[in-house]
């Protein structure tokens, strides 16, 4: 079998969640199959070839193709006056299109497994010059991540222009749906949604490694970790620090607030409040930042999929307190405390702080949940199966 594997962007560094989800499909795939990769690379996203292990490089044959994802003001109005999604339609070129035209032209892959949405701009070239399976693997339901977007946003302009890029996503996505052969969803909660829009649609969670870590649980800080060019992260951020903690300092003034991950410095200008807020950036070693800064909180009000961080989070014993949005998707009640609405997030927090046996049997069961149901082999069998199925 021969699979040619199509991401929207570089998979190392692995920056954020989309990364690695990115990255544990496609290891899963090598470990079934020849696999080529292709990846995109933005600005935002740049290809650098040192990041990436040297047994990816050779095995999978990685090629790298830069798209221009800049903001183009005319073009985006342009989009918006014919109803063009510009998000989706920025990610197309037709130098990308002409080697990916090429690549699947003068070599026969049996399976095409396009990562991500915005790696879908190449789909009807694809389907024109190939005749392989084209798998879809969704990392949510992008369109709903508008949606909810503009729904939470006070501006009335902002909402308006939101809410049209939203329906302009849904379009697109549905079309996208119905041209593929076979979509691969990251949760049961996207796949009810997607279920009787596509031909063929699996399940088929993130896999996830086990650190042999483990949080120090004395530790009653909180933290927040994620990629601050994604806006539910922004969002949750912005009112974790401007809302909650100036209320949870009414009480105790001591609370310590730690928040780290890439792009983190962009978000500061957002911020009204700063008191007791230590702002790591980008770590190299989220696990370790993980399990050395007490509580991971996550006020998630927007958004889709699962939250790559809650699972590794889970993966690594560490309490969690978090929206019902933010562990959207996941079987797991019993592994964390769910929070929402100012004051249940002061009474949570007050709650787990106060217990350390209840952050210790949270923690437990949360490893529990995804060890069960995330590890690497569980995964790798499922993916195996769903290939011998659509070729068969």
């Amino acid at each position: 079998m021969r699979i040619l594997h199509i991401s929207n962007k570089p998979i190392f560094p692995l920056i954020d969640g989309g990364c690695k989800a990115i990255n544990q499909t496609l290891s899963s795939l090598m470990r079934l199959s020849k696999v080529k990769h292709i990846c995109l690379s933005t600005y935002k996203h740049p290809f650098n070839k040192t990041e990436y292990p040297k047994d990816i490089l050779n095995e999978a044959d990685v090629e790298t193709i830069y798209v221009e994802t800049k903001l183009n003001f005319f073009k985006a109005f342009l989009n918006l006056l014919f109803n063009i999604s510009y998000n989706f339609s920025r990610f197309y070129s037709n130098r990308a299109n002409a080697i990916i035209q090429k690549k699947i032209l003068e070599e026969k892959f049996d399976v095409i497994v396009l990562d991500n949405l915005y790696a879908c701009a190449y789909i009807d070239t694809i389907k024109k010059k190939s005749t392989a399976k084209i798998i879809y693997r969704s990392h949510n339901v992008e369109h709903v991540i508008w949606e909810r977007l503009y729904k939470n946003e006070q501006f009335i302009f902002k909402r308006i222009y939101l809410n049209i890029l939203s329906k302009q996503l849904k379009n697109i996505e549905l079309k996208i749906l119905k041209k593929v052969d076979a979509v691969w969803s990251i949760s049961n909660t996207d796949s009810l949604y997607l279920l009787n829009k596509t031909p063929y649609l699996s399940t088929i969670p993130m896999a996830l490694n086990f650190p042999d870590k483990k949080p120090e649980y004395s530790n009653k800080d909180l933290f927040f970790i994620g990629s601050y060019n994604w806006s539910p992260n922004i969002d949750a951020v912005t009112w974790l620090c401007n809302v909650l903690l100036p209320k949870l300092h009414e009480k105790d003034p001591n609370i310590v607030l730690h928040i780290a991950g890439s792009y983190s410095d962009e978000i500061k200008s957002n911020l009204t409040y700063s008191k007791n807020i230590n702002f790591h950036g980008f770590v190299k070693d989220s696990n370790e930042f993980m399990v050395n800064n007490g509580i991971f909180v996550m006020p998630i009000r927007t958004g889709s999929g699962v939250r790559v961080k809650a699972l590794e989070a889970m993966a690594l014993s560490v309490p969690i307190i978090a929206s019902e949005m933010a562990l959207e998707g996941l079987e797991c009640e019993n592994s964390f405390l769910k929070a929402d609405g100012i004051d249940d997030w002061l009474e949570k927090i007050h709650l787990l702080r106060s217990s350390e046996s209840m952050r210790i049997d949270l923690s437990n069961n949360a490893y529990s949940y995804v060890k069960s149901k995330y590890n690497i082999e569980q995964i790798d069998k499922l993916i195996k199966k769903e290939l011998e199925k659509i070729l068969a």
